[in-house]
Formats: C-alpha cells, sequence, structure tokens
C-alpha cells in the first residue's frame, strides 16, 4: 500500500534511521572494546579476597549498570544512552560476578574466621577484660557483626537471608567454644556470663536487619527403613517367607525414605540459647544461695514419705536442733560468700539494665521462697526454743539479707 508500508517495506528504512541516531557509530566501537573490558575486570574480581572491597565494587558497579536508565539523554548531547549500553551490560554482569565473589568470600569467613578460630588465652582472659571495663565483644563476634553490616546492601535480600543464617550460626558456635575455653579456666559461672553476654551482643547487632533469618533444607528421612531393619534383625519378618510377609519385599514396598523440609531460624535460635543460658545462671545462683537449705528440706520430704510411724523430725539425725542452726550459718553465708560475687560478675559481663532485672527477680524469689519454706518447717517441727536456738530467718530478715548480697 502506498499509504501503509508493509513491515518488510519499512525494516530498511528502520535500520537507516537507527544508524543515523546520534551516538549510534561510536556504540558500534565500543561493544568490542566492553567485551575486552569485561574480560579484565572478571580475573581481578575473582582474585579479589577483601570483603570490604568487593562491597564497593558491587555498589560502584551497579551505579554504573543503571546509569543513563533513569532518564534519557537529549539527542545532540554529548553522551546518548545507546553510547552507554555496553558499558551497561559490563557493569551489570561484574556486577554480577561480584556478588558471586562476596558469597564465596564469606563462606570462606565462616570457615576460616569464626569456625576456625582458635582463641588466644588473652583473648579468653575474659574476668580480666571485664575487670578492667572494656566492653569490647569476642573478636569473631565483631567481625561477624561487621560484616553483615557490609554485605545487607551489597547481596540480593534472599542471597543475604540465606548467609547471614550462616554467619549467625556460626557466631553461636564461637561463643559457645569461648565460653567453654573460659568455663575451663576461670570457672563454670564467669563461662554462662560470657555467653550471655555474647548472645545479647548477637541479637542486638541482627535485630536492625529486617530480613528473615531462616534457611530451608531437605534431608531425608529413614525412620521408616529402620523400622523395617529393626523388625528383619529381631525375627518378626522372615526372608523365607514368599507372601507379602516377606522382608525383604516388604523393605523395598514399605520403607521408601521421605523428604522432610528442615527449617533453621538463626534469630529465633540465638533467642532460645540466650533463653537457657539465663535460665542456667538463675538456677546456679539460687543452688549456690540456698543449697544448704533445699538439701535439708528434701531430706525433711523424703523422711515424712518413707517413715512409718514417724519419728519427731528433732529426733532424725541429720535433723537435730544442732545440725538444723548450721543449716542456717551456711546459708546466711552462702549469700554474702557464693551470691553476691556471681552477681557482682554478672553486673559486669551483663550492662543492660533489663536483662540484669530478668536475672536476679527469679534468684531473689527462689532463694525468699526457699528461706520462707524452711521458716516454716522449722516453726512446725521444732518446739519453741529449738526454733529460736535455730535462727530461722524470717520474711524480713531473709529481705534484708538476700538485698544486700543483690546491692551493687
Amino acid at each position: 500500500s502506498i499509504f501503509f508500508p508493509t513491515a518488510d517495506a519499512k525494516a530498511p528504512a528502520a535500520a537507516a534511521a537507527e544508524a543515523q541516531l546520534p551516538g549510534a557509530g561510536i556504540a558500534s566501537l565500543l561493544d568490542p572494546l566492553c567485551g575486552v573490558l569485561y574480560d579484565l575486570l572478571r580475573p581481578m574480581l575473582v582474585h579479589t579476597t577483601d570483603v570490604d572491597a568487593l562491597c564497593e565494587l558491587v555498589d560502584a558497579l551497579r551505579g554504573a549498570a543503571a546509569t543513563g536508565n533513569a532518564a534519557p539523554v537529549k539527542s545532540g548531547a554529548a553522551v546518548a544512552p545507546m553510547q552507554l549500553a555496553g558499558v551497561q551490560r559490563v557493569a551489570a554482569g561484574a556486577a554480577q560476578d561480584a556478588q558471586e565473589r562476596l558469597a564465596f568470600r564469606t563462606s570462606a569467613f565462616v570457615r576460616d574466621d569464626l569456625d576456625g578460630h582458635q582463641y588466644t588465652a588473652a583473648q579468653l582472659d575474659f574476668p580480666k577484660v571485664v575487670q578492667d571495663g572494656k566492653g569490647v565483644p569476642l573478636l569473631p563476634l565483631e567481625r561477624a557483626a561487621r560484616l553483615l553490616g557490609a554485605l545487607y546492601g551489597a547481596l540480593e535480600t534472599h542471597v543475604f537471608q540465606q548467609l547471614a543464617q550462616e554467619v549467625v550460626a556460626a557466631a553461636v558456635r564461637s561463643a559457645q567454644v569461648a565460653s567453654a575455653g573460659v568455663a575451663r579456666t576461670a570457672g563454670a559461672s564467669h563461662g554462662r556470663l560470657l555467653l550471655i553476654r555474647s548472645l545479647l551482643y548477637l541479637r542486638e547487632r541482627i535485630a536492625p536487619f529486617d530480613v528473615d533469618f531462616t534457611s530451608h533444607d531437605a534431608e531425608l528421612d529413614f525412620s521408616s527403613v529402620q523400622a523395617e531393619l529393626r523388625r528383619m534383625l529381631s525375627g518378626q519378618a522372615s526372608l523365607a517367607a514368599f507372601t507379602s510377609a516377606n522382608a525383604l519385599g516388604a523393605l523395598l514396598t514399605r520403607s521408601t525414605p521421605k523428604v522432610r523440609d528442615v527449617v533453621v531460624d538463626a534469630k529465633a535460635d540465638v533467642e532460645a540459647r540466650l533463653k537457657a543460658a539465663c535460665e542456667q545462671f538463675i538456677m546456679a545462683a539460687t543452688k549456690a544461695a540456698v543449697e544448704s537449705v533445699l538439701s535439708f528440706i528434701t531430706k525433711v520430704t523424703a523422711v515424712r514419705v518413707s517413715t512409718q510411724p514417724r519419728k519427731p523430725l528433732a529426733e532424725q539425725a541429720f535433723a537435730a536442733p544442732d545440725k538444723a542452726k548450721a543449716v542456717v550459718e551456711r546459708a546466711t553465708q552462702a549469700l554474702l560468700g557464693e551470691l553476691k560475687p556471681m552477681v557482682a560478675a554478672m553486673r559486669l559481663y551483663v550492662n543492660d539494665e533489663t536483662t540484669r532485672a530478668a536475672l536476679l527477680s527469679p534468684v531473689r524469689s527462689n532463694v525468699l521462697e526457699a528461706h520462707a519454706q524452711f521458716e516454716a518447717l522449722v516453726r512446725d517441727e521444732y518446739s519453741a526454743e529449738d526454733a529460736a536456738s535455730i535462727g530461722a530467718l524470717d520474711t524480713s530478715r531473709a529481705e534484708s539479707a538476700v538485698e544486700a548480697a543483690l546491692r551493687a
């Protein structure tokens, strides 16, 4: 048609018009050079080991890849969008290569700097570190937190989530190793407190990241196979049977492994381990303060259940008035000699007042409850004269003694 040219008729005209666009000739010359540029860039990226440098490269290359996409350059300007197309392709490809290299270096960091970190004696001398008022975290955990901050803006969200889960899980393992080392050299209490301190640090550092710290892994469940094998070994299924009860046939037909989806939540794991570490500290502090009282009450309970007819408690060898008085003396000494140093160490390791309160409140309640039970037992089971000699702490005296032990 004269008025509506066909597509074949329009093609030469379109090609001619495109060839006349500003920068078309330069673009055709730049394309081969961009290929050479990429060939030079890629080996450099592959051999870059510094994570910070890789993050900066990703940011710069992303910016180069996005250049010219926001708004077209007017005809007659110094640089036209067509001229930048080849550069943008190179930048986009190099940015992806840099991200892949970054993911690889992160896995290497987890292997070498977290799981492979060997703590020195100086690094594990945390009682001295906190005594000197230094608020430094464990070195691997500090590096892990810094790495997560660098990766957050350099990787795609789904990639960051997977790597962040690995980094946090490895950081927890590293903290556990350090905690065990401190426990061996400075005692179990310092080991627990270091773990609490480290997990609090991790929780604080990962809280700002608005991502999901979960990963999904598939694993095979061989429980049905194990069940059939146990039946075979126990003789419940026979290999010689020519029926559906044949052990081998049942093994092949009914014991197919199942695929299970395993969800690992690094953030929830940090919370769970922190809760467990805090509960261990609470139980250890309670035991240190009232172990003698709890032991006495346990013996009394056992005697009441087993002895028939039951003799008066004061006539029991372990519960003679002088023995009960010794329990009170040991418990009173333990408040200042055992509990107070534990609380003082806790205040050095844990700076957050909310966490301090969460640790001390149950200890206070547990100790007061133990003394209240002991005081009631003495009042009910002993004469007034013996009770006065034993000197069990009443509510007011117990509260004063406990507060003195918990006071900073």
